[in-house]
């Protein structure tokens, strides 16, 4: 059932906008109790580290108890990361640089799990 309501959500384009507003929901429904649980150990000025962290729901958290956040594997940008995030332009180059490329690039055959999971996923990852 749930991979049949995932290939119409897909179909019809709504797949996206429905993880985002589920995780927006679950955000809104237990935010003061993982906040409240949270301020137990983390106190302002702490370095933490979100680890897999998805969408930031939980870095959010953490800056709102004051610590300093460093997050590993967030997937998209929020709409209100300008609040808890300075923004920093870029400047322009006129010098640009080639990304150099590890000697091991595309020579590393993917198992066939790996290949289907990203199939199944739908990644671009390879």
């Amino acid at each position: 059932m749930k991979k049949l309501v995932v290939s119409i959500f897909k179909a019809i384009g709504l797949y996206a906008f429905a993880i985002n507003m589920e995780n927006k929901i679950i955000t809104l429904f237990s935010k003061s109790e993982r906040k409240k649980f949270y301020s137990q150990f983390i106190q302002p000025g702490d370095l933490c580290f979100d680890v897999g962290a998805n969408i930031g729901n939980r870095t959010v958290i953490f800056l709102e108890l004051g610590a300093k956040v460093v997050e590993i594997g967030r997937t998209s940008a929020g709409l209100e990361d300008y609040v808890y995030f300075d923004s920093r332009p870029i400047a322009k180059s006129d010098n640009s640089q080639a990304w150099p490329l590890h000697a091991d690039y595309n020579s590393v055959t993917a198992t066939n799990n790996l290949q289907k999971l990203h199939q199944d996923l739908e990644t671009a990852a390879f």
